[in-house]
């Protein structure tokens, strides 16, 4: 189905077949271009954007920390839901906070890391 102008102003949204049978000079409206989304990626694919170190020291943090953890989660469920995560996600944009301080000292998280993961 597509959009079309007849030639009385009148828009249609209907199938060529139609429209070529019933409104040989009716006008075809291109769809609007597509919406950008802020920076978001599959789960899977934000995931693999930390590093095996990255990913490691997270875990063990999760272990015995429930802030972490509870972020784990999340990651963890967005990942089996097939749900996108959103680069300035409050949620998303807290927890890289949260890690910064807790892993801050720990070599697999240089200065700027979180920025560059949601770039």
């Amino acid at each position: 189905m597509s959009t079309y102008k007849l030639s009385n102003g009148n828009i249609i949204v209907a199938g060529a077949d139609f429209i070529a049978t019933n409104y040989p000079d009716a006008v075809l409206i291109p769809d609007p271009p597509a919406v950008i989304p802020p920076n978001q990626w599959p789960a899977f694919d934000f995931y693999r954007k930390f590093t095996a170190a990255q990913r490691i020291a997270i875990r063990n943090l999760a272990t015995t920390d429930p802030v972490a953890a509870d972020l784990m989660h999340t990651l963890d469920s967005a990942i089996a839901s097939g749900t996108s995560v959103i680069a300035n996600d409050p949620d998303l944009m807290s927890g890289l906070a949260y890690l910064t301080t807790a892993l801050a000292g720990n070599a697999a998280f240089p200065s700027g890391w979180a920025a560059a993961l949601v770039a």
